[in-house]
This record gives structure tokens, sequence and C-alpha cells, in this order.
């Protein structure tokens, strides 16, 4: 065994260590440091595997995906790294990919219960969000619904994708508190061209009366019903698909291409331009507006969601006892890339305390903590990009109560 390689395997030992203490983030820099010494070591993929196992425990998912494709590329026969994959993909929740992945695994090994239990989890929590819509749509939607059916023809060749967003704004009906509204489009996938829309149509949650009347006046206005639509989310897509059964249209889950998806959130973007012309000299919306050009603690160079997910743990503790009292200083963070971050406990002006988080360099006084901040007590006074990062990865708001 040649020098590279007896150092590149002392490392992995010794990351394996840090695994089994549960020192994540160690075991992360000595896997990694085993890579970097033998690039070409006969068990690299094993170093992937196990740094891809630490990212997914430390809930940066987008890191541990990249590793297990990286397994998967070297060792297409090996059983975990499709279960690594799987893991990745399924805490996504790119739920279709992360079944192939598992399906892929059991192929190799029928025995894998890593696979299975994989599965399982994915079929729970499909059938747990099932129950986010009602069973039965009204008369009156059933019969839209069949007249769509008797008077409009199917083109084969056409492709749709239907998705709902959550908005980028926040309503209040009093004495109500504050919510993001949810909108539904519709697009031609193949002609990148926006079918339909409606902006702010509802509340927190949509009705199955809502959801199909939007997809049968789409299809009246355009004159025909499309031989395909796509979903990036599958109980929507198995909700659907019950009723347009006679439709004969295949509905198919999964996510955009980066090419379309680029479309899709440019004609967003088309709509928030025109609402942030309309309210620029209203100081009703100009928290909104401020809100949509912050951009969120993720955007901070080496910052990971799992570095997210501790500090607002931390936040929302530091919070819950009282102790921003007696914290008047900033506190300075470095983190694995060699950058410092700079928290600071911070107060605005209706009394809310917070934390705010920049980079040294991105100001000259560190305790300008610049617009990068989490408001504890109000989730509606944070970045969208946070919110919609907080909402993603399931995290409690910090200003939850206990």
């Amino acid at each position: 065994m040649s020098e590279p390689e007896a150092s590149a395997l002392q490392y992995k030992v010794q990351g394996n260590a840090s695994f089994q203490r549960g020192d994540y983030r160690h075991a992360i820099y000595l896997f990694s440091k085993g890579l970097e010494l033998n690039p070409g070591l006969e068990t690299e993929h094993i170093l992937y595997s196990n740094r891809s196992a630490c990212y997914c425990l430390l809930e940066d998912f987008e890191r541990a995906l990249a590793d297990a494709n990286q397994v998967v590329a070297m060792k297409p026969d090996w059983t975990k790294g499709y279960t690594r994959k799987g893991a990745a993909l399924q805490n996504l929740k790119r739920f279709d990919e992360a079944i192939a992945a598992y399906n892929k695994a059991l192929e190799l090994d029928a025995d894998s219960e890593v696979a299975r239990k994989g599965l399982d989890d994915i079929e729970v929590f499909r059938g747990q969000q099932s129950k986010r819509f009602v069973a039965e749509i009204s008369p009156g939607t059933a019969a839209n619904l069949a007249a769509a059916r008797k008077d409009l023809d199917q083109l084969k060749e056409v492709r749709w994708h239907l998705e709902i967003v959550k908005d980028r704004i926040w309503l209040a009906d009093p004495p109500l508190t504050p919510f993001r509204p949810r909108s539904m489009f519709i697009i031609d996938i193949d002609r990148r061209q926006l079918l339909s829309m409606t902006a702010h149509p509802v509340r927190d949650s949509i009705t199955l009366d809502q959801l199909v009347e939007f997809v049968v006046s789409t299809f009246m206005n355009s004159g025909i019903y499309p031989g395909a639509i796509e979903f990036s989310d599958f109980t929507l897509m198995s909700v659907l698909q019950k009723l347009f059964q006679p439709f004969d249209i295949d509905f198919v889950c999964g996510s955009l291409s980066p090419e379309k998806q680029q479309f899709f959130e440019e004609r967003i973007e088309e709509f928030e331009v025109k609402e942030r012309e309309q309210w620029e000299n209203n100081n009703k919306f100009a928290g909104v507006l401020r809100q949509r050009l912050q951009k969120g603690l993720l955007a901070i160079p080496g910052t990971t969601p799992g570095f997210l997910k501790h500090l607002l743990a931390a936040a929302a503790t530091f919070y819950h006892s009282n102790t921003f009292l007696y914290f008047t200083k900033a506190l300075g963070i470095t983190t694995a890339d060699g950058s410092t971050k700079v928290a600071l406990v911070t107060r605005n002006g209706a009394g809310q305390y917070g934390l705010a988080m920049s980079t040294v360099e991105a100001s000259k006084n560190t305790m300008d903590c610049g617009t990068q901040s989490y408001m504890f007590a109000d989730p509606s006074t944070i970045p969208f990009d946070d919110a919609d990062l907080i909402e993603r990865y399931g995290w409690g708001g910090v200003g939850d109560k206990k």
C-alpha cells in the first residue's frame, strides 16, 4: 500500500470514529481530506458514501445527493449508493426519484431493509398529505367537468405542467394572523407558454373544487385538453388523476428541468415586477417589497441548511429564555470556508428581538449586519427566501410557542 493510500485509509478510519460519536462536521472534514489525498483510491466510493450520510444527518440534502450520485457513478452495482441517493431525494421531497433509487437498490439486494423502510416512509407521508384535499367535488363542478369531456377534443402531443406556489406576499384579515396565499399556474411545457394562472385567489389551502375548476377553465379557454399533465406534487397529481380518468390524460409526477424551471420562475417574477410597480408608492406594501428584495441567510457564502437549522434552533432557545436582554455585542463565527460571519441579537422598531447575520466583508462596521436577519416573534417580517427554506425543511418558526 502506497503512502497516500495509507493516509487516505487513516482519514477514513478517523472519519468513521467521528461519525460514531455524532461529530458529523468533523467526519466530513476527515472524509474530504481522504478524498483529496488519493482521488483514485479503490475505496473512494466509500468515502463519498460516508460523507453523503453525514450531509444527510446535517440536513444538507443537496450535498448529500451530489455525493450519492458520485457513489452511483463509481460503483453502479453497489446497493448502498442507491440507498444514499434515495435518502437524499426523499428528504428533498423528490419522491418519484427517491422511489426509483430505492427500487434499484432492491434489484441489487432484495433484502435491503434501508430501501424497504425508505419506500414505506414515502408511502406513509403521501397518505398523510392526501388529507389536504376533500374527497368529493360539488355537483356544479362535476357538471363542468363532464361538459369539458363532451365538448372538447384531446391533442395527444400537448404536455402541460400544473404548479401551486406559495406567494411572496402576506395578507391579513383581522383578527386572523397574516398568511401567505397560494396561486395556481398551468404552463405549456414544450412551447414554454403560460396558459393560465390565478393570482392570490385563496387562503393557505386550496379546495378541490377550486383546483378542478381552474383546470377545466384552462381546457375551455384553450379549446382542447392535453395528452399529458405534469406535477411536482404527487398528492396533487393522485387526487386529480382519479377525477380526470375519463379524459385519458397521462398524469406524470416529476421535477421541471432546470431550463423549464427557470422559465417558470421568470413568469412568476414578471407578476412580482408588476406588483412592485403598483405598490412602490404605497406604504402598506413597503414591508412585502423589502422582503422580496432581501436575500435569505442561505445566500451568505459558506452557509448550509444544516448550519441554519442548528442556528435557528439555538435562536429559539435563546429567545424563549429571554437572555437577549443581557447581550449587546456581536458574535463572530468562523465557518468551514474560512469566512467570518457576524451574528447579532437585534431589535426592530416594533420592539421585536431577532437574530441578524452577515459576513464581515459585507460591511466595514461589524456591528452592521445588513439585511440578512430573522425576527423571532413574527415570521411575516423575515425575507421570503428564509420563509420558503423554513417551510421546505419543515423547521418550526423561531417565534413558535414551546
